[in-house]
């Protein structure tokens, strides 16, 4: 029994995946979130060979970091609306998409999710082919549900029949059951609109942050939360988790660290799997303590996981 059996051995209840973007990007072979904003700063600044570089140094005065690609984001849309609603290249689009627009519906986020809805095709690797066969097979019974930054569709496809709520708002106002369902929390490439990308939509997305925890809370309460494809610096992780500790008492709070855990890609680990604890800082000097498990290969993990199951079916549990 290795590592990484012990560690969910542990848990009675079944776990919730978080996924992140390094999911989008090893399977779909999606840009890095930087590489987005620089493929659409060139559409928006076609006539120099540093759009984004300029965009970036606009953004860096008075910014704060979290908030900083979100800036650029903000400088690269506004400049794309005007570009897409004057030039000749985008003639197309703007036939195509013109009700969207009508609707008061930013351009940017429409071509950005049509961009995106273009990485549909998975990637060639036999290897990675083989997680995301085993990765299918862990989804017909063996998680609760998934949650997700990314505005893609591979969870879609993946976890296939699991109810889908995009968006903080669908989140926050529809029942949900905590069996079989995805929450796109930063929105998705179908539904351009609830895409959560520039400073705008970040400070909306913040100021609601503290209603979303509290709807979280109940999965992390009750089930171990795996994050997946993520930094150990993101911000957006870290904000979650400092919103979902201050719903919680000093007890609680203890009870839920040994519930999260942090799966760190490393490559460079070849043949190793490494299990260690990490703590990530929370406001006023608290820390949140969790599990991160360090791997190059994630089949493991997924075998790992297909082992813990439903002993009944979850369609019909969620029929019930």
């Amino acid at each position: 029994m290795n590592d990484i059996d012990n560690i969910l051995l542990n848990f009675s209840e079944l776990p919730y995946l978080f996924i992140g973007s390094g999911m989008s990007i090893r399977y779909l072979n999606l840009p890095n979130w930087e590489n987005l904003l620089r493929h659409f700063a060139a559409l928006a600044k076609p006539q120099t060979d540093f759009a984004y570089e300029t965009y970036y140094s606009q953004a860096k005065g008075n910014c704060r970091d979290d908030l900083l690609l979100p800036r650029v984001a903000s400088l690269i849309g506004r400049d794309f609306d005007q570009a897409w609603l004057q030039n000749s290249e985008f003639n197309e689009e703007r036939k195509r998409y013109s009700d969207l627009v009508r609707q008061n519906i930013s351009p940017f986020k429409i071509s950005l999710a049509n961009y995106i809805s273009g990485f549909s095709k998975r990637t060639d690797d036999q290897h990675l082919l083989d997680e995301l066969s085993c990765l299918k097979n862990v989804a017909k019974r063996s998680i609760a549900g998934v949650i997700t930054t990314n505005y893609d569709q591979l969870a879609e496809e993946i976890f296939e029949g699991y109810n889908v709520y995009v968006g903080q708002e669908e989140l926050l106002f529809s029942e949900t059951n905590g069996i079989m369902e995805i929450f796109k929390i930063h929105g998705c490439c179908q539904k351009p609109n609830s895409i959560v990308i520039n400073q705008e939509d970040y400070e909306i997305f913040n100021k609601r942050n503290a209603y979303l925890a509290a709807k979280l809370l109940t999965v992390f309460v009750e089930h171990p939360i795996i994050f997946l494809g993520y930094s150990l610096s993101d911000s957006n992780i870290q904000r979650i988790l400092k919103e979902v500790a201050n719903c919680l008492s000093k007890d609680y709070l203890e009870k839920l660290q040994n519930r999260l855990i942090f799966v760190e890609y490393t490559p460079e680990n070849k043949n190793d799997t490494e299990v260690r604890s990490h703590s990530i800082e929370l406001a006023e000097g608290e820390c949140i303590d969790m599990t991160r498990i360090m791997l190059a290969d994630y089949l493991p993990l997924f075998k790992a996981l297909l082992r813990k199951r439903y002993n009944y079916n979850p369609k019909i549990l969620r029929q019930l």
